[in-house]
């Protein structure tokens, strides 16, 4: 808020702003930059991002969001004043509000500005991060404003702390010749006088600036002695306005309980001013308030948060209550609930009421955030019973579905203080699992699931909902089901905990009796094929094409998932775009688009850090570290696997236990190590799996089997490899999973494998695998087909039929190479050469010089995307990909992106 000029103005800082036009000057170059202004409350935050600001107008436009105390009850409030958001989950509103920022820069630099982002709410802060860290070669200036009590505000640290994005600023106290400057508008200091103000104030701008207000000329000029303002700031901004005329205090002390700027109409109203233009000029006279006119009038508040705070602290409780009452009756019905709540002298059940009410508005428009403050002040304000307990846990409720996880955690003890109840049971039981304690959670949950209280259906259908999920991720498949069916009897279920109960059914039924089970059941409900889901079922769509993948089936796994993203792309809620961009990660490294894989298992990990996700932190990173393995990077392969071990919560989720498994068997194949590709699975299958009782889960696709029956027939233990194979087949048949080219051409290598294995034995091996290929489909893992032709080629050979042997040998070559699976391309080259058959020089990618992102900018632009289609496929500006393709034109000595096609079809 502008205000008039003061006598105190501005000073110092000289180092902080050069800094800043450094930050400045490297996103007009095109390197997007974030200055993070850090600095207690009154340090001069705002007042040097206003000078910076100014200064860089001339060449940068301005977006500007402003936190206020009020900011964090508003989901998105913040955000949305940056550029017009429409979604209502953090990660898809970050997603509208780069699209936005993309459209702003078309008309030149920009500096986008957040000031006070530690009052902003949760959602704007994760929205703000998912826009920001998305910037690269843009001309964008991001600065932000905050307070250093949590600096790690929703995953911002991690971009704070990078020295090549951020520019990280600490506004600390003033100097003395800042503090000599600062006075010369009121009197000339000395430096002893100002040594004094310096000391008596430590430095700190907003103290000085109001001391600086408040004294006169001769008692700052004094070199000794204590000055005679008092030290705390609330009793130096009381007695300045103790100085003025009767209406000017009445204008303050409403500005101070209103709270925020107000219109000057308003404010006088309140206060009862009746000349409300002249108690104004006295205000801004002080150096304690601002003020702007539009075309609807004045507007006038305190200068600073702190300010306001000392004034309101000061004020006494009777008048305080007549205030607020006053401000109730000014500001209209919904805006004036929150100072009739101010006011209640103990409890007023007839407020609560309206109170609840007006929860029940908010709430009917997906206004979550909003019904859950007005739901706590009525628990508040209502008499002590169970009235006032189900105000509180059902705004609990409503800050969980407002993913306000670390507000419901604060009313905790609350909580465990209200009287027992199926409500109460539920918010427990979700806190617990949050915390990973899920032990309690299934108590509590439980407990609430089961009740039969009157009053309470609700709240026992979302802990079913709850409970299926948790059993069923436990591998208690029957519970899970039975929980879910609970829940989907209850009718009128809405349609947010019919989709989760659809989830936790299906995954029940996952678990319970295997993935193709699963796909059966969810596809009752949504039978359609991926391109016609409507968008309100996307979850659905995610969940289906992750089932797919549990079922052994990749390719219509990654039908789903793609679909899934597009929708989620064009506007459907994003809440499970971490999961779609992980799992088709997944399905595509078994249908060998390793390219696509590899930018799909990145983009999921960058989801994950965003919204502080860890659930499936491990799991893209093992994505990750396999696709590594497999093409020979073992330096990448170790530190990614390392970086799952590292995030991995034992003990929690049946996936988080199998994937780092599976994950490193895959990198011991890839190095030929199969005693250790065996060792990766000992918990699961070994004498430890055994002591311990752990069962295979239902919910696994079992194609990582194939490698404990290879390893066991490379280590030359074939009664293993044998009981291991009838062990597989059983397990595929358990679950009806279809895996019966992989059994077949293991089977034909066991059989010839063995010592002692006959001419019969060869031919019937062979036949074996010629009809493990003929029965081939999309569905087949790019590897083991590879490995059909690889072993149907070794035993030609070994029959004396060299020719044909030689043909599915360069097959499995052809298909490596064009993979990129290096370690396994050598031993194929290798077994090429011992039949005397040359297999030439191994094809390096023109594409390994680049970055990780220029590689995956390349990988699209060569599959036909324009710059915009692959900028949203990666969550980035159009500017970025312009930059990075730029990179990849001048690394490889091209031009076009039709040159950038043809090096890529030629190798």
């Amino acid at each position: 808020m502008a205000g008039q000029p003061d006598a105190v103005g501005f000073v110092g800082r000289d180092e902080e702003l050069a800094r800043i036009h450094a930050a400045a000057a490297a996103a007009l170059s095109g390197q997007a930059r974030l200055v993070w202004i850090e600095g207690p409350a009154g340090a001069g935050k705002t007042a040097l991002l206003d000078r910076a600001v100014g200064e860089l107008t001339d060449a940068f436009a301005v977006v500007r969001a402003e936190a206020d105390e009020l900011s964090a009850e508003f989901p998105l409030s913040v955000a949305r004043q940056l550029s017009p958001i429409e979604a209502s989950d953090a990660l898809g509103a970050g997603l509208q509000l780069l699209e936005g920022i993309v459209e702003l820069q078309r008309q030149g630099p920009l500096v986008l500005v957040v000031e006070d982002l530690h009052w902003a709410d949760a959602p704007s802060r994760e929205a703000i991060l998912v826009a920001v860290r998305r910037l690269g070669q843009d001309q964008v200036l991001t600065i932000v404003t905050s307070r250093p009590e949590n600096p790690d505000v929703d995953g911002w640290e991690r971009l704070r702390l990078d020295a090549r994005r951020c520019e990280p600023i600490r506004v600390g106290p003033l100097t003395v010749t800042d503090v000599i400057e600062l006075a010369s508008g009121v009197t000339t200091l000395s430096t002893a006088a100002a040594e004094r103000l310096h000391r008596h104030t430590a430095g700190h701008a907003l103290y000085l600036r109001t001391l600086l207000s408040e004294l006169r000329p001769d008692q700052l000029a004094a070199s000794e002695g204590e000055l005679p303002a008092p030290r705390s700031l609330a009793a130096t901004t009381a007695a300045r306005l103790a100085e003025l005329p009767v209406e000017a205090q009445s204008l303050a002390l409403a500005l101070a309980v209103i709270g925020r700027p107000v219109k000057l109409a308003i404010a006088a109203r309140v206060g009862g001013v009746e000349q409300p233009t002249a108690a104004l000029e006295h205000l801004l006279e002080t150096g304690l308030f601002a003020w702007r006119h539009g075309d609807t009038g004045s507007v006038v508040g305190f200068a600073h948060p702190l300010l306001r705070a000392a004034v309101y602290a000061d004020l006494p409780p009777l008048r305080r209550q007549r205030l607020h009452l006053a401000a109730a009756a000014a500001l209209g019905a919904a805006d004036g609930l929150a100072h009739r709540v101010a006011a209640v002298d103990g409890v007023d059940d007839a407020l609560a009421d309206e109170l609840v009410a007006e929860a029940e508005r908010e709430r009917s428009v997906d206004a979550a955030g909003s019904a859950a403050r007005l739901l706590l002040w009525a628990s508040g304000v209502r008499s002590p019973g169970p009235a006032a307990d189900r105000h509180l846990t059902d705004a609990v409720r409503l800050l969980f579905h407002d993913g306000q996880l670390a507000r419901a955690a604060e009313l905790r003890p609350e909580v465990e203080t209200s009287g027992p109840s199926p409500a109460r049971s539920l918010v427990l039981g979700t806190l617990d699992w949050e915390a990973g304690d899920t032990a309690a959670a299934e108590a509590e949950l439980r407990a609430a699931a089961e009740s039969t209280a009157p009053g309470f259906a609700a709240e026992a259908t979302e802990a079913n909902v709850l409970l299926a999920r948790l059993l069923a991720l436990q591998g208690r498949g029957p519970e899970a089901i039975v929980a879910a069916e609970r829940a989907l009897s209850t009718p009128g279920l809405p349609t947010r905990l019919e989709h989760l109960a659809w989830l936790g059914s299906a995954l029940g039924v996952l678990m319970r009796d295997g993935g193709p089970a699963s796909v059966a059941h969810l596809s009752t409900r949504l039978p359609q094929p991926a391109p016609e889901v409507p968008a309100d079922e996307v979850d659905l769509l995610v969940a289906r094409g992750a089932i797919n993948y549990f079922a052994a089936r990749p390719a219509a796994a990654s039908a789903d998932l793609r679909a899934a993203i597009a929708l989620i792309r064009a506007g459907a809620p994003a809440a499970e775009l971490h999961r779609a961009h992980y799992q088709l990660a997944q399905s595509l490294v078994l249908t060998g688009d390793w390219d696509e894989a590899t930018i799909h298992a990145r983009t999921a990990l960058e989801i994950v850090q965003d919204q502080r996700l860890v659930s499936l932190r491990v799991q893209a990173h093992c994505v990750l570290a396999s696709l590594a393995g497999l093409r020979g990077q073992w330096t990448e392969a170790d530190e990614q696997l390392r970086l799952a071990a590292d995030g991995a919560a034992p003990g929690r989720v049946l996936e988080a236990l199998m994937t780092p498994m599976i994950t490193r068997a895959t990198i011991a194949r890839a190095r030929g190590d199969w005693a250790e590709a065996l060792r990766a699975f000992e918990p699961l299958l070994g004498v430890a799996a055994t002591r311990s009782g752990v069962r295979l889960p239902m919910g696994t696709s079992l194609e990582w089997w194939s490698m404990v029956v290879s390893a066991a027939i490379e280590l030359g233990d074939f009664d293993e490899a044998a009981r291991q194979l009838e062990l597989f087949d059983r397990a595929a048949a358990e679950r009806g999973i279809d895996l019966s080219v992989q059994l077949l051409g293991l089977r034909g290598r066991l059989l010839a494998a063995r010592p002692g294995a006959t001419l019969t034995d060869a031919e019937n091996a062979i036949g074996l695998l010629r009809q493990a290929i003929a029965q081939e489909t999309q569905e087949t893992p790019v590897l083991t087909r590879i490995e059909l032709h690889r072993w149907l080629g070794r035993l030609l050979i070994a029959r004396g039929g060299r020719r044909e042997g030689l043909d599915e040998l360069r097959v499995a070559h052809r298909r490596l190479s064009e993979l990129g699976a290096g370690p396994e391309l050598a031993r194929v080259s290798a077994e090429l050469e011992a039949a005397g058959a040359d297999p030439g020089v191994p094809t390096v990618s023109p594409l390994s010089a680049l970055t990780e992102r220029e590689t995956d900018v390349a990988a699209l632009v060569i599959r036909g995307m324009t710059n915009r289609e692959v900028a949203g496929e990666l969550y980035v500006t159009e500017k970025a990909v312009e930059y990075h393709l730029g990179n990849v034109y001048a690394k490889l000595g091209l031009h076009s992106r039709r040159e950038l096609r043809a090096l890529a079809h030629s190798t």
